[in-house]
């Protein structure tokens, strides 16, 4: 008898990480234009899911000090506010993010020539990167993924999961005024879950990487691991949203609110 035939399934596919952007710039049309770019679907491994503008310094700051940024786009020359001309205030941005503890990549966009003064003051002042205008499209996504990707492993880095910003290097999970302590080995579980990015993470796997092939470890010492996320990251841990029982394992879904 002939076997039926069947739509093939489509094999999983890595979640976009979401990402949230500040963009400050006065020109309107060229503020817009990278507001557009970052919106679209363009990113390999990224997703924007909010964008922050601001026009001018007093702006940007108010915007600092209340929101966590993953990656920030700043012109070099933008007013002090509404009414003053254009100044070199990119980098006292940068540099009063970084008093602030941003930890976020900074790229410093320019439309003059920088000597190499200039690019050294960039660098020292906190930026990551730097860009002149006019810049073609995908030259700026590239260096903006670049960023993101350095930055993730880094020591510094700031992930945004659902409505949680996890901090690896501290063990943190931080909802606006809510923070929640992880055991080194709750932390490092959830960095695996996440660089998986919606893939389910084998069992096997968390046992070889976190444990090394321990013969006393146990499957309900990994899944007592997993309860202990749930109850500090999930507003029903009965129900999980953001970290799913799979047959061989689990896997985290980035981009689902809790």
């Amino acid at each position: 008898m002939a076997k039926a035939k069947g739509k093939k399934r489509k094999s999983a596919e890595p979640i976009k990480a979401p990402v949230t952007v500040l963009v400050v710039e006065d020109d309107w049309a060229q503020r817009k234009a990278i507001c557009r770019l970052l919106e679209g679907d363009n990113f390999l491994s990224y997703r924007v899911s909010k964008i922050s503008e601001a026009e001018n310094l007093k702006e940007a700051t108010e915007l600092i000090k209340s929101n966590t940024f993953s990656l920030a786009v700043i012109d070099c020359h933008f007013p002090k506010s509404p009414g003053h001309k254009p100044k070199d205030n990119g980098l006292k941005l940068c540099r009063e993010m970084r008093d602030r503890n941003h930890a976020c990549p900074v790229i410093i966009v320019t439309g003059e020539a920088l000597t190499a003064e200039d690019e050294a003051r960039c660098l020292y002042g906190g930026a990551n990167d730097y860009l002149r205008k006019p810049f073609n499209d995908s030259v700026l996504l590239s260096r903006l993924e670049s960023l993101l990707r350095q930055h993730e492993g880094s020591g510094n880095a700031e992930l945004q999961i659902g409505p949680w910003l996890f901090c690896p290097s501290k063990n943190l999970l931080v909802r606006g005024s809510v923070r929640e302590h992880l055991t080194s080995k709750e932390a490092r579980l959830l960095l695996m879950l996440y660089k998986e990015r919606g893939l389910i993470l084998a069992r096997p796997k968390v046992k070889r990487e976190i444990w090394n092939h321990d013969a006393a470890i146990q499957s309900h010492t990994l899944e007592t691991h997993i309860y202990r996320l749930r109850q500090k990251m999930e507003n029903d841990p009965r129900n999980p949203r953001l970290i799913e029982t799979c047959e061989r394992g689990y896997r985290l879904n980035i981009s689902q609110p809790s």
